[in-house]
Order: C-alpha cells, then structure tokens, then sequence
C-alpha cells in the first residue's frame, strides 16, 4: 500500500550512499530498513502548521521525507534516513558512490580513516586491474535545497578536477531514465566533458 504513495523512482539517501528504488517490488523488500523508526516518527510527529513547503515539495521532519505533486496527485519523492551513532561509526569507510559514465567506470569511496578516494577505470579495463585515475584525497559537498539536494565529491588531479555528483533536479537537459548523477571532468584549456552516471 505504501508503493501507492511513493513517486518512482524513489530515492533513498542513507548510510548506504544514496540508491534509487524503482518499483513496488523493491521497496517492498526494502521497507523495513528505509522506514525505520526516525523516518516514521519524522511523518506521525509532524505538526501541520510547522510543515515547510516551497517550488520543490512539502517536507517532513527536517528534510527526511521529501513529498512532490506531479501527474494531479502527491507522492514520496526522496528519503534521507537519519544517521544514528552506529550507522555513523560504520559509515566512514567504504563504498561511498559508484558511476557507469561511457568509457569511465568510477568507485568514489572513504578509506578507514575516512578519507575520500576517487578511482577510475576505462574501459575495457576491468575493476581487478589497477585504476587508470586513484587520487587520495577529496571533499564532499552539498548542493541544491528541499528534494534537489545531493551531493558532490570534488578531487584535483594537477589541472585535472574530477566532479561527481548525484542525481539532483534537471530541467535541460532531462537526464535519461536509470540515471543516477552525473562526472564532469575540467582541464585547463579544454572544454568540460559531462557523461550521465548509469
């Protein structure tokens, strides 16, 4: 019954990264660890007159659930599970994001100490070789407000800056269905080059 409130592809952003759910069937499967209690005690505690509202949608709690009307109806477009202290002490090391993008395939990762490390590998490289690109270290940051927040990791490579974002909100271009964010790379004297993370 709760699929028939969730505008898919749902997006969940969490300890895990951020994911896309794109039908019943998986949120379904995924229901208890996405609605967990701070998520449900988000919407049941959430006074009427305290709800924010702007361009992007209605909000519960402070940002966990992100509602949009699309299509004459209301449905659930993003889900931002709180941390609690243990999913925050396991949550600095491991895969952070993962990027499909043409010819590059990218794991942008936080190491046991909880450095950020971008990896690349061309194709047909495979993810058992060594990357074409590693660079050590990075910074996250958060872009956009409401439902189009998401984040950005910046890596600098001498002239070389790596951008890899998730998904946010797109009027023009309309990213392609199963997109999951986007690589921007910028060198000096050279145009951007973008490709659509898949």
């Amino acid at each position: 019954m709760m699929a028939l409130l969730a505008r898919f592809p749902l997006r969940i952003n969490g300890s895990l990264g951020t994911y896309y759910l794109k039908d019943a069937p998986s949120l379904r499967l995924r229901f208890s660890e996405i609605f967990v209690p701070a998520v449900r005690d988000a919407i049941l505690k959430q006074k009427p007159e305290n709800m924010m509202c702007n361009a992007h949608g209605v909000m519960y709690g402070p940002g966990t659930v992100w509602i949009t009307h699309a299509d004459q109806r209301f449905g659930i477009e993003a889900i931002n599970i709180p941390s609690t202290s243990d999913t925050a002490k396991d949550s600095h090391a491991g895969v952070i994001f993962v990027c499909n993008a043409g010819k590059h395939r990218v794991i942008i990762d936080a190491t046991n100490n909880g450095t950020l490390r971008y990896r690349d590998w061309d194709t047909p490289h495979s993810l058992l070789d060594k990357p074409d690109i590693e660079i050590a270290t990075g910074e996250e940051q958060l872009e956009g407000t409401g439902s189009c927040a998401h984040r950005v990791w910046i890596f600098t490579n001498g002239l070389a800056k790596y951008s890899t974002s998730e998904l946010g909100c797109y009027d023009d271009p309309e990213p392609p269905p199963g997109t999951a964010g986007e690589l921007e790379v910028s060198m000096k004297d050279k145009p951007d080059a973008r490709w659509w993370c898949q």
